[in-house]
């Protein structure tokens, strides 16, 4: 799988191959997944708000 937001927390899955492969990898590669699921929280925190900042910022 392939980050898909450049924070290497979130990947890119196009069919059951790409789930296995990155399935298989979180399974046996204990420190890609801590990583991955650390760099997901990261990013989860640094955007937090973006939503509500957003809105704000757009006139409608």
């Amino acid at each position: 799988g392939t980050a898909i937001d450049g924070s290497g927390g979130s990947f890119e899955i196009h069919d059951f191959a790409d789930f296995k492969s990155l399935m298989d990898r979180f399974m046996t590669d204990k420190e890609f997944h801590i990583q991955s699921g650390r760099q997901a929280g990261d990013y989860v925190k640094n955007n937090a708000g973006a939503v509500d900042a957003i809105m704000k910022a757009v006139k409608f």
